[in-house]
């Protein structure tokens, strides 16, 4: 059984799969923890239905670790979801692709 685990995850395949699957797991994550930091700043700070952004405790601070998570998030979106191939090496194959057809 173990070396039909092991078979399954040297298939490049598989290790895509299993990126993504980490990928939409931490995506679910982070906007259920950034949903609640604003649940909870929003019962905190609010009163009467409004929010006063003029004083100094009500600053919505839950701004910070939405832009720095989601800053995470989108760069593991590109490192999950890219081809892998840089853009040299696929304009090398484009090339070399229409030298064959030159010929």
């Amino acid at each position: 059984m173990e070396n039909y685990n092991n078979q399954l995850h040297a298939d490049p395949l598989m290790q895509k799969a299993i990126e993504r699957a980490k990928f939409k797991k931490s995506l679910l994550v982070y906007v259920v923890v950034i949903s609640f930091l604003w649940v909870i700043y929003f019962v905190t700070n609010c009163n009467n239905g409004y929010s006063n952004f003029n004083t100094r405790h009500n600053f919505p601070w839950p701004f910070f670790p939405m832009f720095g998570w989601g800053i995470a998030i989108i760069l593991n979106y590109f490192s999950v979801y890219s081809s892998g191939k840089s853009l040299v090496t696929k304009e090398y194959e484009k090339l070399k692709a229409a030298e064959k057809f030159k010929d």
